[in-house]
């Protein structure tokens, strides 16, 4: 009989994970998260938010070989890790795994990268840590949610077990040195929802929180300070103590014939992903109506009762609302044909057109829809005309999902969009070389390189 814990089989499972074992599909999927991670972190690291951070740490920070993404400097691993967590959330354009709520790339790139360059590890091993810490990350967020979610924020939670895999992998930790990883982790599990619901900017904390976290715990349980074995499944764990309800089965599924990180979903709007297929039925309604906009009566946005609460609000007056709004993302998107990072500035969010638009969208959640919830996002636009015409549009799968996947000129266009106007092309381009060559890297800190020479 298996009396093994649920983080004593992860921690098989991260061990078992070699680079020659590795699906060449697979290992193009990590340089493709990598080069996506890059350019939210590069375009949060000039955001406001980015400043804040930044001024805060002044007299934290210290040295080190681990880079800080946009700042041409470096600093010791685990200051790397959170600053670099923090700044590859902001712009809300960071890579998603849909049936597990969970952002995998801003906690486990981030603490991957900071560990590498510290260690002098080669591309194949960060790229096999990350595939470590995106499976262990995304198979533990869906045993945990959707319940985990209506309070936890995954990211912040179980990204704290993703870098802390990621981490052991490339550090090459035992088996049991990484059980007690995983231990500590559990321990510095943070992330609540609560700031939705004042919009309170923290929502970075988590994931930088979480790379930290996990580079910590690593660190500890190699110097020998034990972890609970049980932090997951036991009577006080993981599973007891953040959950109504869970399954072991989304954990060992599948294991080992899967890799789970080939279902990450690239986002192709900079909003939460709870606004992502509306935005897909509303630019579908856009080019359905051409310039008819002043005739629509009323528009009504059927959705799934967790969309409705985290991205439900009717009348944002900042960037980070209007990316957390299905009324916004539908009204600009139906108006103009079109949702970028350029639609996110004031003279979007208060244009006239599109506030009259924002009046006339009702927002429901239908039973049809929440009972798919966790295997597709699906969303029905029902727009009225003066003419009494019904305008309908309806998209089960977002863009950038696995079902609907976008490929890697769209991944290399997103990252130039993202950051053409703060950064010289040659620059960018010399990162999605370094990028398309990871598995030729003899030391990570090579990036740097790079990055010093903006």
């Amino acid at each position: 009989m298996d009396n093994k814990t649920s983080s004593e089989k992860l921690a098989d499972y991260v061990y078992d994970i070699t680079y020659d074992v590795l699906d060449k599909r697979v290992k193009e999927k990590v340089s493709l998260l990598f080069l996506d991670w890059l350019g939210s972190a590069l375009s949060g690291a000039n955001t406001n938010e980015a400043s804040i951070l930044m001024r805060a740490l002044n007299e934290q920070k210290g040295f080190g070989n681990s880079a800080l993404i946009g700042y041409g400097k470096q600093d010791n691993a685990t200051m790397a890790a959170f600053i670099n967590g923090f700044t590859s959330h902001i712009v809300e354009y960071d890579d998603t795994h849909r049936d597990s709520l969970y952002h995998p790339g801003a906690p486990t790139i981030s603490a991957a990268l900071a560990i590498a360059q510290q260690i002098r590890a080669s591309g194949k091993s960060f790229i096999n840590g990350l595939v470590a810490g995106y499976e262990v990350g995304i198979r533990l967020a869906a045993s945990v949610n959707p319940s985990h979610y209506s309070y936890w924020h995954t990211t912040g939670t179980i990204g704290c077990f993703g870098a802390a895999a990621s981490v052991a992998s490339i550090a090459e930790l035992s088996k049991e040195q990484c059980v007690h990883a995983f231990g500590h982790a559990g321990s510095m599990s943070a992330g609540l929802w609560e700031f939705q619901n004042d919009h309170a900017k923290s929502k970075p904390i988590h994931p930088g929180r979480a790379a930290q976290g996990g580079i910590f715990a690593v660190l500890l349980a190699k110097e020998g300070l034990v972890g609970a074995k049980s932090i997951i499944d036991g009577k006080q764990g993981i599973f007891a103590a953040m959950t109504k309800e869970h399954s072991l089965k989304p954990i060992f599924n599948r294991i080992p014939n899967t890799y789970v990180i080939e279902e990450t979903t690239i986002k192709v709007y900079p909003t939460c992903g709870h606004t992502h297929t509306p935005i897909d039925a509303a630019l579908d309604v856009h080019t359905k109506i051409s310039k008819n906009i002043n005739m629509i009566n009323r528009i009504t946005v059927k959705t799934n009762s967790i969309a409705l609460k985290v991205a439900g609000n009717q009348n944002p007056t900042t960037a980070n609302e209007a990316k957390f709004s299905i009324p916004f993302c539908v009204a600009v998107s139906l108006a103009y044909g079109e949702l970028n990072t350029k639609s996110f500035h004031d003279s979007m969010i208060f244009d006239p057109v599109v506030r009259q638009l924002m009046n006339r969208v009702d927002v429901i959640s239908t039973e049809e829809f929440n009972k798919v919830f966790e295997i597709c996002r699906p969303t029905r636009i029902e727009v009225l005309m003066s003419n009494d015409e019904l305008i309908t549009s309806e998209i089960k799968y977002r863009r950038g999902d696995p079902e609907n996947p976008v490929g890697k000129d769209f991944i290399k266009n997103k990252f130039l969009e993202l950051n053409i106007s703060n950064y010289p092309l040659g620059f960018l381009e010399e990162i999605f070389e370094f990028c398309r060559s990871l598995d030729q890297i003899n030391d990570m800190r090579e990036l740097n390189n790079i990055l010093a020479a903006k």
